[in-house]
């Protein structure tokens, strides 16, 4: 999979990432490694569950930071005309909740709204449910907030 969500951002799987013909042709000049950059994500389930509930919470507050850190990145890239591949394993969770939050904050766009543009382009993102929907709305609240 690799699909263009706006002119100059694009999502893959990591195997596309690998492409280098793929990257040559479209130019593509900042990668974002979802796999890479999250790999905190998920560690509470190694964890009996009150620490977990910790553990998660710590989880939510550093992927929002970094959702923050990296659509401030992306949008410097973007105003640059350095086209952008946000890519992870399967290209249903994290790199799209990137890309969505990327939405919400410099296109403006509710989070509905910005869901439905990227479930257009991307139908099997989110499936079967949104796994970082804590975190998305962490990231609402503090992008409206401020």
């Amino acid at each position: 999979m690799k699909i263009e969500i706006l002119p100059c951002l694009w999502i893959s799987t990591f195997k596309v990432s690998e492409n280098a013909s793929f990257l040559l042709d479209k130019n593509i000049g900042f990668l974002v490694n979802c796999q890479n950059d999250l790999d905190f994500l998920g560690k509470s389930k190694n964890y009996n569950h009150e620490i977990s509930l910790n553990v998660q919470k710590y989880e939510i507050l550093k992927f929002n930071k970094y959702l923050f850190e990296i659509t401030e990145r992306i949008h410097n890239k973007i105003k640059n005309n350095i086209n952008t591949l946000v890519f992870c394993e399967n290209a249903i969770q994290k790199s799209p909740t990137i890309i969505l939050c990327y939405l919400m904050r410099y296109g403006m766009i509710n989070y509905q709204n910005s869901l439905e543009i990227l479930r257009t382009k991307c139908p099997d993102v989110f499936k079967p449910n949104i796994e970082y929907e804590n975190t998305i709305k962490k990231f609402m609240e503090d992008l409206f907030n401020n």
